[in-house]
Parts: C-alpha cells; sequence; structure tokens
C-alpha cells in the first residue's frame, strides 16, 4: 500500500515537473571571426640607373605603400 501511494506521489512529482517548458531568451550576440588577410607586395621596381639618392626615394615610398596595403588588413 505505501509502495503504491509513493509511486503515485512519484508519477504526480514527474508530471508536474515535465509539464512546464524552460523558456528560452533570445538576445542577438556579435560574433567576431579572425579571418586571415594576405598583405599584397606593392607594384615596383628600383631602377638601377637612378643615383643613390633617388633610389632612398624610390625604397621610401615602396615601404609607405606597403604599410598602407599592411594597415588594410587591420
Amino acid at each position: 500500500m505505501k509502495s503504491k501511494t509513493l509511486l503515485i506521489v512519484l508519477l504526480a512529482l514527474t508530471l508536474t515537473a515535465c509539464s512546464c517548458k524552460p523558456e528560452y531568451i533570445q538576445v542577438p550576440v556579435e560574433v567576431k571571426v579572425p579571418i586571415k588577410c594576405k598583405v599584397e607586395l606593392p607594384d615596383g621596381e628600383i631602377n638601377e640607373s637612378l643615383n643613390t639618392s633617388e633610389k632612398y626615394v624610390e625604397l621610401l615610398k615602396y615601404i609607405a605603400n606597403l604599410h598602407r596595403n599592411i594597415e588594410r588588413c587591420q
């Protein structure tokens, strides 16, 4: 007799626990996915016919263009 009442009480508790459904709160979440960025080398060649100071100017322009390309990836 005790086992039947215990079984009925357990079934009643189980059914009441199963009847309530969880409520999910939907919140938009921003996820940032890192991507690989390939840095493109700037076009340009240093002309051998230039004098030393002009070669340095061309090299500095090349480096400046390379920095711009790197900044695009960040």
